[in-house]
């Protein structure tokens, strides 16, 4: 999808984190891990996905 008002980008870019809820995990560490994963993302450039394997 075009971005004509980015300064970084000419289209729209997407990146995720996902995590696999594991028995015996909180919700807040689900939560963290899927934030981890998402920065993690970031860094490595645009429209990535990183996620936990199952």
């Amino acid at each position: 999808m075009p971005h004509p008002d980015s300064d970084v980008s000419e289209y729209i870019t997407v990146s995720q984190g996902g995590c696999q809820w594991q028995e015996g995990m909180k919700p807040d560490e689900l939560i963290s891990e899927a934030d981890r994963l998402l920065y993690q993302a970031k860094l490595t450039g645009r429209d990535r996905f990183f996620g936990t394997k199952g």
